[in-house]
């Protein structure tokens, strides 16, 4: 045993203890997160495109994500006071590929989320590409524990898309969620439309 594996040891307990701390507070902002996507069906409408996907593709999940996401500022900022962020974000993602064993290269998330942002909550509805990055290709591995995830083999996550990749972004309201509730279910109609490949039938 080397002699700096107490140290070792005793930093590893600090940053558990540290990332605790950090769960224990994100915890609430997480739950109001959650609670939004829960009264727009963000679930419910991702789970309708997976048991219906676009014709030639095939679809996982969808499973939840939390996270934090730090703004330009908050990450240039001198004085804590002056940032802007981090700021908690939950999502719910399915995640895609074009159907054939040798379509694996890359990945597509398709999500809806729940953002923090400085006036309020912002809720969006976008699209990721991840790129495999395993350091091999075992089919049977990779159809096994691709239905249960998708970081295991890409390189990437499930936070929100940057704006290029934004389909919708509305602040929620929840005296308008039923509007916005259409919103998100037209948007991702346009989505499956655009993806639809006649000639995969």
């Amino acid at each position: 045993m080397s002699a700096d594996d107490p140290e070792r040891r005793y930093q590893d307990i600090l940053r558990r203890i540290e990332q605790h701390k950090q769960q224990q507070a994100s915890a609430p902002k997480q739950s109001v997160l959650a609670a939004v996507l829960d009264s727009l069906n963000a679930a419910g409408l991702l789970s309708a495109i997976k048991r219906r996907p676009p014709a030639g593709l095939s679809a996982y999940g969808p499973k939840s994500f939390t996270g934090l996401v730090a703004t330009l500022e908050s990450l240039l900022a001198v004085d804590e006071q002056d940032s802007l962020g981090p700021f908690h974000w939950t999502g719910v993602v399915l995640w895609h590929k074009p159907k054939g064993y040798h379509h694996y290269q890359t990945m597509g998330l398709l999500g809806i989320w729940a953002r923090e942002t400085q006036s309020g909550i912002a809720v969006l509805v976008g699209e990721k590409a991840l790129t495999f990055n395993a350091p091999v290709f075992n089919p049977e591995s990779y159809y096994h524990h691709i239905k249960r995830r998708f970081d295991l083999f890409y390189e990437g996550d499930a936070s929100p898309p940057d704006a290029a990749h934004t389909l919708l972004d509305v602040r929620y309201d929840p005296a308008d969620r039923l509007a916005q509730r259409e919103a998100l279910e037209a948007t991702l109609r346009r989505w499956v439309s655009a993806h639809h490949t006649p000639s995969a039938e």
